[in-house]
């Protein structure tokens, strides 16, 4: 009898503990979770592409665009030129530079903030006739008869033909001015030229705005980087020490603390569970632990039946107060159900069948276990 009664305060001690470990568990932060969301943020940032956010820009200022279109190619037909009616057309624009791909806390510091956006814009042509550049001014071939097919605006006529993109103390830099006007001519031979004319041009339109926001809002991987008035949420907003560094040494460092920090594994006695396994590893012992225990709740029943009272046996399942009786069935029923919900909403990876089916099995099993004291307390007339 002692023996018996001896292990169920026993089984009932160590469900308490197994109960208790799985709460605390499942109650602390989940920071392997929190360095994988910190990664995934940090991987999606090192896709962005300046030239993308440049090609969102100047999908805004279309209306401007086109003004500016229809007067350059006004001026050229005014002089003489055969312009195609299809013909492409670049105006170089400045925007501030956002530094991305560089360090996380200048970039959240830039995208945060208002952006300015300039369109070089055609004031006059060049004082005096038209006239190609000589070969002292330029590497292009002369003008010769032929279809303008393609317009740059403000290229030099040494460079390739490509917009310029920079902002400095709110002034466009990079093209002087006057600059040269660059057209991508075909000849009736089918022999297309590049050839530079001088132009006059000054700064045109300015506009400002969150551009840097609203182009991250448009993207399906980086709409999730601004929140609120803050930037990079899941990564900087957390870790502030990565303000500094570059996309792939903030990986490395979440890398070097994971592995720094002690793992987040359950630990219930001498067994410890990695925490990858605990969502249906815990389940699995709490179960067992349950069954276990109803069966020697069974085995003292019948003990009891045919020998003396265990009124004096100190196990709480037996105290004769209503105290008692509360402690007994709360960590009985309470505690192991309350600890595979909370298990099973911090685990989120297991798979459904085990994610619904453990919560009911425990469930099940604390009932009965809550039955057989309920049989005991009867048999010694509580």
């Amino acid at each position: 009898m002692t023996e018996s009664l001896k292990s169920v305060r026993i089984l009932h001690n160590l469900l308490v503990v197994v109960c208790a470990a799985i709460i605390i568990f499942a109650a602390a932060p989940d920071r392997d979770r929190s360095y994988s969301k910190a990664e995934h943020e940090i991987a999606n940032y090192s896709r962005l592409s300046y030239n993308d956010y440049l090609q969102y820009l100047y999908s805004l200022p279309v209306q401007y665009e086109r003004n500016e279109r229809h007067q350059v190619i006004e001026m050229l037909r005014q002089r003489g030129y055969r312009v195609a009616d299809n013909v492409s057309f670049v105006v170089p624009m400045w925007a501030n530079p956002l530094n991305i791909g560089g360090s996380l806390g200048t970039f959240c510091k830039l995208v945060v903030q208002e952006q300015t956006i300039t369109l070089a814009h055609v004031v006059q042509d060049y004082p005096g006739p038209l006239r190609p550049l000589d070969s002292s001014e330029a590497a292009l071939k002369p003008v010769s008869q032929g279809i303008v097919t393609a317009i740059f605006l403000g290229s030099g006529p040494n460079i390739v033909p490509t917009p310029k993109f920079q902002l400095l103390n709110g002034n466009p830099t990079g093209f002087p001015n006057p600059s040269s006007l660059v057209l991508s001519i075909r000849r009736q031979d089918g022999e297309q030229i590049l050839s530079s004319l001088r132009v006059a041009y000054i700064s045109g339109k300015s506009e400002t705005g969150y551009f840097g926001k609203d182009w991250l809002k448009t993207l399906g991987y980086a709409s999730h980087m601004i929140e609120g008035n803050g930037c990079l949420p899941d990564s900087l907003q957390i870790y502030p020490e990565l303000a500094g560094m570059q996309p792939g040494d903030a990986l490395r460092y979440l890398a070097s603390q994971r592995e720094a920090e002690k793992k987040n594994d359950l630990e219930l006695s001498s067994l410890r569970i990695d925490s990858a396994t605990v969502g249906w590893t815990a389940p699995i012992i709490l179960g067992l632990l349950l069954v276990f225990f109803i069966s020697h709740l069974r085995h003292l029943r019948f003990l009891l039946k045919e020998s003396a009272s265990a009124k004096d046996y100190p196990w709480v399942g037996l105290f004769a107060d209503r105290v008692g009786a509360v402690i007994a069935y709360s960590t009985i029923v309470a505690m192991p159900i309350l600890s595979e919900f909370l298990l099973a909403i911090r685990v989120a990876t297991v798979s459904p069948a085990i994610r619904y089916c453990a919560p009911i099995l425990i469930i099940g099993l604390s009932i009965w276990a809550m039955i057989e004291v309920r049989g005991l307390r009867k048999i010694i007339n509580y």
